[in-house]
């Protein structure tokens, strides 16, 4: 690696020895693969599988429902059909005809 851009910091550590293993990864700039769980009424769902009432979540902020790729634009449609069910749905919540 001597004389290779970009130069090595203090922090690079030589791969010298076996096993060596791989990961395939995916960059993205305009999403992750990540975000919260939800349920169809666009609840958000904890680690233990409930619900947690009064929280919402649309668009970004949910957890991405392709598994290894993003079709361009589709959490601006995913913030916008959520957006209204969780809209709807913590409107009713508020006058008291949903738990």
């Amino acid at each position: 690696t001597v004389g290779l851009a970009p130069n090595k910091s203090n922090w690079a550590l030589p791969l010298s020895e076996p096993p060596y293993i791989a990961i395939p990864v995916t960059g993205g700039i305009t999403f992750t693969f990540g975000g919260l769980k939800c349920d169809t009424s666009a609840r958000v769902i904890d680690t233990r599988g409930q619900v947690m009432p009064g929280l919402y979540a649309a668009g970004e902020p949910m957890g991405e429902i392709f598994y290894n790729n993003y079709p361009g634009a589709s959490s601006v449609i995913r913030g916008a059909v959520y957006g209204k069910i969780a809209g709807a749905h913590a409107a009713e919540r508020a006058k008291g005809g949903l738990g």
